[in-house]
C-alpha cells in the first residue's frame, strides 16, 4: 500500500508540473536557472588509467530541473510514438527497446543468413564522447524540420539547451565558469533522447541492401553475402558515407575500435580471404570475436567464449557471497545471489535457444554452486534439483525459455519493438483444421530438423508459444502472464 500511495503522489505532482511547463510554453516563460550545473567528472569504465580522455562529465542536476524534463520529456516521447519518428534499429531509452531484443534481431538475421549458406559481414562501429560533441544548432535543426518541433515547444528545448555552463569542482576547489555550446547534459533526464533524436537521419545514409543495429551510440552495419562473392565495397561505401555524415554533424568516429567480423559455417569461412577492411583510409583487421552489447560473438556464433566470461564473473561473485555467508542470512545471501551471480547467467539469455547441452551444462553447475552457497547448511543431503526447488529458481533451460515466451507475448500485444513483431506470423489456416481452436496460433518456418536456423527467435517462439494452454496465453495482463507462466514452467521442472 505504502508503494501505491507514493506512486499516486508522485502522478499527482508530475500532473502539477505538466501544466506548470505547459502554461510556461504558452506564455514564452522558460526556466534558466536549472543550466548551472556542476560537473562531476567520472571515469567512463573501471580500470582505465588516470587521464583526462578517459573521464567523462556528468551533471550533477537539481531535483526541479529533472521533474522539469522529465514532464516535457513524457510529451516528446508520446509525440514521437504517435508519429513513429524514431528509426526502429535504435533500441535504447525506449520502452520495450532493450540490449537483449536488439541482440536478438541480430542473432536472428545472422543464424537464417548461416542456414543459407551465407556469410555475414559485420563492422561495429565506435563514436568518442558521442554525447559531449552533439551540437545545439544541428539538433535544433532536426527537432524542427524532423519532428516537426515548433515555436513555443521549439523555443523551450532551445532554452533548456543553451546557454549553459559547467564548473568542475575537486574537493573544495572549482574551477572558473566555462560555456557549453555543444552536448546533452549526461545525467539528465531528457538528455539521451535528445541524442537518439539527434543520431536519428544516420539511416539515410546507409543503403537499402545493408542491415543496420543500433544501441545508443554503438552501431553496426551488416551484409549478406555468398562466401565467393563477397561485396566488400558496398560495406566499405556505406562506412565513409556514415564517417562523412558524422563529420556534418560533429560526431568523431573512432577508428581504432572500430571492429569488423564475419559470421558462417567453418566451410564457408574458408572460402573467404578477406582479412581486412577501409574504413576511411583506416584499415580494420578481421578479428575472430567481438563484443557487442555485452555479448562475445565468435564467428560461428558458438557463443563459447562468452558462456565462458560469464560462469567466471558469476563464479567470482560466488566467491564474494561465500566468504560472507556466515554472517548473513539466507534472504540476504539470495538477494545478493540474484543480484551479482544469477543476472550474469540471465543477460541475453534469450539467444542461448538452441545451444548444445554441454554449453548450458556449464551455466546450470554454476546456478547450482550459488543455490548451495544460499542454502548453507540446509542444502546438505538435498540433489541440484531440490536445492533449485527450494528456491523456486528455475533451472537454465527454463529461464530461456521463460525470456522467449515473455517476448513473444510482448510482440503479440504490440509492446515489443516492431523488429521483434516482423519476426513473428499468426496462422491463418485455409482451412478448418482441429488446431483452428489454438488461440493466436503462430506460423513455423519450415526448416530441417537440425539446421542453423532451428535456433532462431523466429522458429523457437512460435514453437514454445504454440504449446501453451489457451488459458495462459488469453491473459491481458503482464505481469500475471508472468506469474501463470512460471507456475507452468516451474511445474515441468
Amino acid at each position: 500500500m505504502p508503494t501505491k500511495i507514493l506512486k499516486e503522489v508522485l502522478d499527482s505532482v508530475l500532473g502539477i508540473i505538466t501544466k506548470i511547463v505547459n502554461c510556461s510554453l504558452r506564455r514564452g516563460i522558460f526556466v534558466s536557472s536549472w543550466k548551472k550545473a556542476i560537473i562531476r567528472p567520472m571515469l567512463k569504465k573501471s580500470g582505465l588509467d588516470l587521464i583526462c580522455s578517459n573521464y567523462r562529465p556528468v551533471s550533477n542536476l537539481t531535483f526541479l530541473s529533472k521533474v522539469l524534463e522529465k514532464a516535457v520529456l513524457l510529451q516528446f516521447i508520446r509525440h514521437c510514438e504517435s508519429h513513429s519518428l524514431m528509426p526502429d534499429y535504435q533500441s535504447a531509452y525506449r520502452t520495450g527497446y532493450s540490449c537483449e531484443t536488439a541482440l536478438v534481431k541480430l542473432m536472428n538475421d545472422l543464424l537464417w543468413a548461416k542456414e543459407k549458406q551465407e556469410v555475414t559481414a559485420l563492422m561495429a562501429m565506435d563514436l568518442s564522447a558521442a554525447f559531449d560533441t552533439v551540437d545545439h544548432e544541428v539538433l535544433l535543426d532536426v527537432l524542427k524540420v524532423n519532428f516537426g518541433i515548433q515555436s513555443d515547444a521549439l523555443q523551450w528545448f532551445d532554452s533548456y539547451l543553451r546557454p549553459r555552463s559547467c564548473v568542475v569542482n575537486v574537493g573544495d576547489q572549482y574551477s572558473i565558469t566555462r560555456d557549453l555550446p555543444f552536448s546533452v547534459p549526461q545525467g539528465s533526464c531528457a538528455g539521451p533522447v535528445l541524442y537518439l533524436a539527434y543520431a536519428s537521419t544516420m539511416e539515410k545514409e546507409v543503403s537499402a541492401d545493408i542491415g543496420i543495429h543500433g544501441y545508443a551510440d554503438d552501431h553496426a552495419l551488416r551484409k549478406s553475402f555468398c562466401a565467393s562473392d563477397i561485396d566488400q565495397e558496398s560495406l566499405e561505401n556505406n562506412a565513409s558515407s556514415i564517417k562523412i555524415w558524422m563529420d556534418a554533424n560533429r560526431l568523431k568516429m573512432n577508428s581504432s575500435k572500430t571492429e569488423f567480423i564475419l559470421f558462417g559455417h567453418r566451410k564457408q569461412l574458408q572460402k573467404c580471404t578477406t582479412s581486412s577492411i577501409n574504413v576511411n583510409g583506416n584499415t580494420v583487421h578481421r578479428s575472430p570475436s567481438i563484443k557487442y552489447l555485452g555479448v562475445t560473438l565468435d564467428e560461428e556464433l558458438t557463443l563459447n567464449q562468452h558462456i565462458k566470461q560469464k560462469c567466471k564473473t558469476a563464479m567470482y561473485g560466488i566467491h564474494r557471497i561465500k566468504s560472507i555467508r556466515s554472517t548473513i542470512t539466507k534472504d540476504a545471501a539470495e538477494t545478493l545471489a540474484l543480484g551479482i551471480v544469477i543476472s550474469h547467467l540471465d543477460y541475453a539469455n534469450a539467444i542461448f535457444i538452441g545451444l548444445p547441452q554441454t554449453a548450458i551444462a556449464k551455466l546450470n553447475r554454476v546456478q547450482h554452486i550459488a543455490a548451495r552457497v544460499v542454502l548453507g547448511r540446509e542444502a546438505e543431503g538435498l540433489r541440484n534439483k531440490e536445492c533449485l526447488k527450494k528456491l523456486h529458481w528455475l533451472p537454465i533451460q527454463l529461464r530461456i525459455q521463460f525470456k522467449i515466451l515473455v517476448l513473444v507475448y510482448k510482440a503479440l500485444h504490440n509492446t515489443a519493438p516492431e523488429y521483434i513483431r516482423s519476426m513473428l506470423t499468426l496462422s491463418n489456416p485455409s482451412r478448418n483444421l482441429r488446431s483452428s481452436s489454438m488461440y493466436k496460433k503462430l506460423e513455423v518456418p519450415t526448416i530441417r530438423k537440425k539446421t542453423f536456423a532451428n535456433r532462431s527467435f523466429s522458429v523457437q517462439g512460435p514453437i514454445w508459444w504454440n504449446r501453451l494452454p489457451n488459458i495462459i496465453k488469453q491473459i491481458y495482463n503482464e505481469d500475471v502472464y508472468k506469474i501463470k507462466l512460471k507456475t507452468i514452467l516451474f511445474d515441468q521442472f
